[in-house]
């Protein structure tokens, strides 16, 4: 939206200049910035030690890394107006699967190999119910989502997995001089998905299908085949994700992922990502993410449950889906 709009109205020109406080409130940079600021001052005036290097170490590592994998997958699948609800799932079912392999005498990188393809393979089994037989994404990543966990409880009847050997362990808990190895991991994979999405044809080809997807088609876009790959790639992400966990845990759980579609949801609509597809960016989607674990962290440490803390990130989560149609409402008029 521009900053000035001209409407003719009985024959005259007048000119219609947003307010100061429309301006501030369709600035999305502004807007993230100033909430993550905020949720920091909250969060050191709740406790003294969050502002310590050891606990925005743990937080980064904790509430962070693993779920700015998924966050980042979210993103890509939202700007051409999807939303993948089996990330946690894909989540568990990568976790037991490569676990299960390692167990059967595969050699743990091979298992983990296989691990990231299954993940791959079940994003492209959401992104094929979307494009070939056109179910809502709502109810195709929801329905497979609750299918994978369904099957990774079945096969392990709810007990945990452990005991994964030391070099695997390494992805979760080493470090490369003085940078954990998944945070080095997880700067590759955002650079890498900024400038794809920035700097690709394939990444403008993302932004026209969100903003519109008919257009993008009658331009000879390859539609279908774009969106199957970005359900495929936030399969890849997530299992990623998953094993980053596992191997910061040595554990393999079904349920290691509940609730991350929850966070990484609301932090990607936080970081400027648009609901309604074709606006958003990685940065902004990861500053998204950064806020709502500053925000985990302080609720820890003041005292919050994990149900309190779900409570309160689902609040936001109706808040900013509130907000961004207001918005939209707003840009039209």
């Amino acid at each position: 939206m521009t900053e000035r709009e001209e409407k003719v109205s009985a024959g005259t020109d007048e000119v219609l200049v947003p307010s100061w406080w429309q301006r501030i409130l369709q600035a999305r940079g502004l807007s993230i910035t100033v909430s993550f600021l905020l949720i920091i001052i909250i969060s050191a005036s709740l406790s003294p030690l969050f502002l310590t290097s050891k606990n925005i170490e743990s937080a980064l590592l904790v509430f962070f890394v693993e779920y700015a994998f998924c966050t980042v997958a979210e993103t890509l699948v939202l700007i051409v107006r999807g939303i993948d609800l089996s990330l946690a799932g894909i989540f568990g079912l990568v976790t037991i699967c490569t676990a299960l392999a390692y167990q059967a005498g595969v050699n743990i990188w091979l298992a983990t190999i296989l691990g990231l393809s299954l993940g791959a393979a079940c994003g492209l089994l959401n992104g094929f119910f979307v494009t070939k037989i056109k179910l809502p994404a709502f109810i195709a990543t929801m329905a497979s989502g609750l299918l994978f966990t369904g099957t990774s409880l079945g096969i392990t009847a709810g007990r945990p997995i452990s005991n994964f050997p030391p070099e695997f362990l390494w992805l979760g808990q080493g470090y490369l001089g003085p940078f954990p190895t998944q945070l080095l991991v997880l700067a590759v994979v955002a650079v890498l998905a900024h400038l794809i999405l920035t700097y690709t044809r394939y990444g403008r080809w993302l932004y026209a299908i969100g903003g519109n997807e008919i257009a993008a088609r009658f331009s000879g876009i390859p539609t279908d085949r774009v969106v199957l790959v970005v359900f495929m790639c936030s399969g890849l992400l997530a299992s990623m994700a998953a094993i980053i966990t596992s191997a910061r845990f040595n554990l393999a759980k079904a349920d290691l992922g509940i609730n991350i579609e929850l966070a990484t949801i609301t932090a990607a609509l936080l970081g400027g990502v648009s609901i309604d597809g074709g606006v958003g960016s990685i940065p902004g989607a990861l500053l998204g993410m950064l806020a709502i674990a500053a925000l985990q962290n302080g609720m820890l440490l003041a005292g919050a449950t994990d149900y309190v803390q779900v409570m309160i990130v689902s609040s936001m989560l109706i808040v900013l889906v509130v907000f961004e149609k207001y918005m939209a409402q707003r840009r039209i008029a």
